[in-house]
């Protein structure tokens, strides 16, 4: 039971760091995307909206509620989408050409063709009509407002020369002209449906009414108008026991699409690329099997998430799990590969762990008997018995409280093997020491030869001291000797004083006193006294002073100084006001590389590499208040992950750095130095990128991570050239 206890002593912290990793990474992972969605499905009963039911039902098993909100067709829809009131649509080809690519429009695939119907009355002889412009001067319904069939059938007939003016044209919808046409209120009507829908099927089987065959060649309306394809209609296609067309014929076809809004969530791109493959890559009467979802026929550009999944398919994930769960994995892939990689050097480093730490309860110990070892020939008697007691408390706790496996045990005996031995040598220390105080002899002097730390008498000790002024106050002395104008040929070794010289006879001359500063007076005294001085003269007064032209030319210098410093101070205050809010901005980089470096000595896994991150988000933070910049902390987050996934070899230097500090001793400082180095770098290139950006007059919201990723690895190769030429002068 003991062995397991210590056991968990080992792995408890090692999963302990594991978990904390894995909450760390899941901190900085984008918000999950969000289960409810709208959809502009056009009107009730066309195409669109049988899709867009397909579509509701297929998504509520993965939990996502897909709203479906009415239309009067593709041009009301896109409007909606513009307006952000709905997250997707149908559009039909031909009415997203003018769309900004500003907007941020992206479209999944095209889907199916939607051929364009115009269905004539037969008693009204248009039996042979087969070109768009015989029907100028008749009856037409064009389609509603706001659908595509009405803007694709005006383009179509204005360019034919049919107008407003010279031919009555209907803006109705699909069931109103399907009932006028049939009443022969109109002569003919235009649709744009799928051949399966309720419409074609109903008119085709009508005795009075018939479709109209295009047959000018293809290419005068696909090269027109580069969103249409020509399709070949077979005799009977339609229904074979009618004979429905009854010969062959041309279709003018556009092709929908399904558009989505800038802000859908990557996840759903994904999902709806999958839905689409499953609903539209069956064949049908007018597509072969497989040939939809395509690229092909986008007016919007393809969202290149949609783009690769069609290229690729679905992940290994997303094959053999939920799709909800596997996109939540796919968004950890990041920070889970270098997770993952700590299982096995934490592993391999168990047993060395467990083992250190075992024999690390003896290092210490082992320490302090080298060090008595080592001066025990040096002790005196106090701090031998000193030793021996705390030899005997060492002696008792390796008996009483030190456990360790049985594997260890050869060990641990010699651990209390050497301690007595040590003991030993301590007692025989002590024992030696005892025996030579015992027999030490008392020492005497000799009656006429005092010892030598008895003193002397003080006028024996006073006879023969001379002061040589030269040595006690040599500068003091040379510089009055200076200012007096004394000789070349004045030496001051004439003034020594000997201690044992009889006193002038004049009572005026001071007695010398033992300290050095009444010493150096009396020889300077002395000084004034040999060159004849008054005796109550102040040596003060020897200082030489200025001219008064030599005043007024050192005033003149110092105002013409001031005014050339002044000058000076405002260029450089001038420089200093335009380049203030430059400088503040790059000394809070500064500021934070080297709180991201000092981070980066954290000696946990994955720890150091969240403190880099968080560092990292309050130097944006910093920045965005100098700047005055509003600052979102999860978009912040989310802009990092984007601009450090772009730089793999540099992630996985991290995740390596990390990692090596689970290996005791060099891996710990080598990951911690090298991780220093990629922290710094990757904080001034944080700081570079987002000072250029706020310089620019750009706010967090618009920032575009994709776009700054290429500034972002120069800036990051920048600043590691920095730190190796760092390293490389700290050498020298």
């Amino acid at each position: 039971m003991k062995l397991k206890c210590k056991s968990c002593k080992i792995w408890l912290p090692l999963l302990a760091i594991l978990g904390a990793g894995f909450y760390i990474a899941w901190q900085f992972v984008p918000p999950a995307a969000s289960n409810n969605l709208r959809i502009a499905a056009g009107s009730e009963g066309s195409t669109y909206y049988h899709y867009a039911q397909a579509y509701q039902q297929s998504l509520k098993s993965e939990g996502i509620n897909l709203e479906l909100q009415t239309t009067a067709g593709s041009v009301e829809s896109l409007k909606l989408l513009r307006e952000g009131k709905v997250d997707l649509a149908f559009i039909q080809g031909g009415i997203g050409k003018n769309v900004p690519a500003e907007e941020g429009l992206h479209s999944i695939a095209s889907l199916f063709y939607e051929p364009l119907w115009v269905f004539m009355r037969k008693d009204t002889g248009n039996q042979s009509t087969s070109y768009l412009h015989e029907l100028q001067g008749k009856r037409l319904a064009i389609g509603e407002e706001g659908s595509g069939t009405h803007a694709l059938a005006s383009r179509l007939l204005y360019d034919s020369g049919v107008k407003s003016d010279n031919t009555t044209l209907f803006s109705v919808s699909g069931k109103n002209a399907i009932s006028k046409l049939e009443a022969g209120v109109i002569d003919a009507a235009f649709f744009v449906s799928a051949p399966e829908s309720d419409t074609v099927t109903q008119l085709t089987n009508h005795v009075d009414i018939q479709i109209m065959n295009f047959k000018r060649h293809p290419d005068a309306y696909t090269r027109r108008y580069p969103f249409l394809d020509a399709l070949h209609l077979g005799e009977g296609s339609l229904n074979l026991q009618t004979n429905v067309p009854h010969n062959d014929m041309t279709l003018l076809a556009a092709t929908a699409a399904l558009v989505v809004s800038k802000n859908m969530h990557a996840d759903h791109i994904r999902l709806l690329t999958r839905e689409a493959l499953r609903i539209h890559s069956k064949a049908g009467l007018l597509e072969k099997p497989w040939q939809f979802p395509s690229k092909q026929h986008l007016e919007i550009p393809i969202h290149p998430d949609a783009e690769q999944y069609l290229q690729n398919g679905p992940s290994f994930l997303e094959t053999y799990l939920p799709f909800s769960v596997a996109a939540r994995l796919d968004q950890l892939k990041i920070m889970l590969i270098p997770l993952l990689t700590l299982l096995l050097p934490l592993a391999k480093g168990v047993v060395p762990l467990y083992q250190r730490r075992i024999r690390s309860r003896t290092y210490r110990w082992y320490k302090d008997l080298n060090q008595v070892d080592r001066e025990l020939g040096n002790y005196d008697l106090h701090k031998t018995q000193q030793a021996i007691g705390n030899m005997k408390q060492l002696h008792g706790e390796l008996a009483r409280e030190v456990s360790v496996p049985l594997s260890y045990m050869s060990e641990f005996y010699a651990m209390r093997v050497h301690t007595d031995h040590i003991l030993r040598r301590l007692q025989e220390r002590e024992t030696s020491l005892l025996g030579d105080t015992d027999n030490k002899a008392v020492e005497t002097f000799p009656a006429n030869e005092p010892p030598d730390d008895i003193a002397m008498p003080t006028s024996v000790a006073n006879e023969a001291v001379e002061v040589d002024v030269d040595v006690v106050a040599p500068e003091s002395i040379k510089s009055m000797a200076s200012k007096l104008h004394i000789p070349h040929s004045f030496s001051l070794s004439t003034l020594k004083l000997s201690r044992n010289q009889a006193q002038p006879a004049d009572a005026s001359t001071p007695h010398y006193a033992d300290t050095n500063d009444k010493t150096a007076t009396s020889a300077i005294k002395n000084i004034a006294a040999k060159i004849h001085l008054p005796r109550h003269f102040d040596l003060s007064t020897l200082r030489p002073s200025a001219t008064k032209q030599e005043e007024a030319e050192k005033i003149a210098k110092a105002e013409a100084a001031a005014a050339v410093r002044a000058q000076e101070e405002a260029r450089l205050a001038s420089i200093a006001a335009i380049a203030a809010r430059h400088k503040q901005a790059n000394h809070l980089v500064g500021k934070h590389i080297a709180a991201g470096m000092a981070l980066s000595a954290v000696p946990i896994p994955i720890l150091d590499v969240a403190a880099l991150t968080s560092t990292q988000l309050n130097l944006i933070h910093s920045l965005s208040e100098h700047y005055g910049v509003d600052f979102d902390r999860k978009h912040g987050k989310f802009i990092l992950l984007s601009m450090i996934s772009s730089s793999l070899p540099t992630t996985a230097m991290m995740g390596l750095s990390s990692l090596s500090k689970s290996i005791p001793g060099i891996g710990t400082l080598g990951g911690g130095a090298s991780l220093a180095a990629l922290s710094g770098a990757i904080i001034f290139a944080t700081g570079k990128v987002f000072i250029r950006h706020f310089d620019a007059g750009g706010k967090l919201e618009d920032f575009d991570s994709k776009q700054q990723q290429d500034d972002f690895r120069k800036a990051l190769k920048e600043g590691l050239k920095k730190d190796e030429e760092a390293l490389a002068g700290q050498s020298a």
